[in-house]
């Protein structure tokens, strides 16, 4: 009996249905293979044949070291709302917990909807990211900043980590994609002349702040985080 095969899902009208012409539907790749009781499994919606024939290895493998088992197919909002619930709200700092849930709201639901969790590839990820760096507001600027962007990928990577722990992923399509590229960017500081008089402008309570914040170089909550006994 064949470990297993490696075939393209070709859309409705697609010449190559039934093996009439070329394909003209980029239909997507599906895997088809057996386990050690020859038990039929097929999974869909690989980009491209390289994905495809990844996967179908990776089942054999599995197959042969006895650690096969079947994934429960889950759609990504449905596993996105399970997550917040089962793992974020009780383990995570109430704050963070909101970031997570701005993150899944306004970009991750938004960008892979309902699609089945196992059928996201590492370079769909990898496209969401180049995506949301090349949308541009009415005026031209960027919608998002490479920073706020990175950072929707902290709640996506922590929940397809937790995917593949509870059995709804073989590996997680995150763990290997690259983060935006952050431009660095130099801070103006006061030249000495400019300093000497803010310094002179600050009066009552406050001088006492800004000198320390000019002589120390320290941030704002550092000065407002200090005490006495410091």
């Amino acid at each position: 009996m064949p470990r297993g095969s490696v075939r393209r899902r070709h859309g409705p009208g697609c010449p190559a249905r039934g093996g009439r012409g070329r394909c003209r539907c980029d239909g997507a790749w599906q895997i088809r293979f057996y386990d050690g009781l020859g038990r039929r499994y097929e999974r869909g919606g690989f980009e491209t044949r390289d994905n495809a024939e990844r996967a179908l290895a990776e089942a054999v493998r599995a197959v042969d070291r006895g650690s096969f088992a079947e994934i429960t197919p889950i759609g990504f909002a449905d596993f996105a709302a399970r997550w917040i619930e089962t793992y974020a709200r009780p383990n995570v700092k109430p704050s963070t917990c909101r970031d997570y849930e701005g993150s899944i709201r306004n970009h991750l639901v938004p960008y892979f909807g309902d699609i089945e969790l196992r059928r996201i590839t590492r370079e769909m990820v990898q496209r969401y990211l180049a995506d949301k760096s090349a949308s541009r507001k009415a005026d031209g600027t960027p919608t998002w900043s490479p920073k706020t962007i990175n950072g929707t990928m902290v709640p996506l990577r922590e929940m397809l980590r937790h995917a593949v722990e509870w059995g709804y992923l073989e590996t997680s399509p995150a763990a290997m994609v690259r983060p935006l590229r952050l431009e660095s960017t130099e801070r103006e500081i006061l030249a000495p002349a400019e300093l000497a008089a803010v310094l002179a402008a600050a009066e009552g309570q406050h001088a006492l702040i800004f000198r320390m914040a000019a002589l120390l170089g320290l941030r704002r909550g550092e000065l407002l985080g200090l005490r006495w006994g410091d």
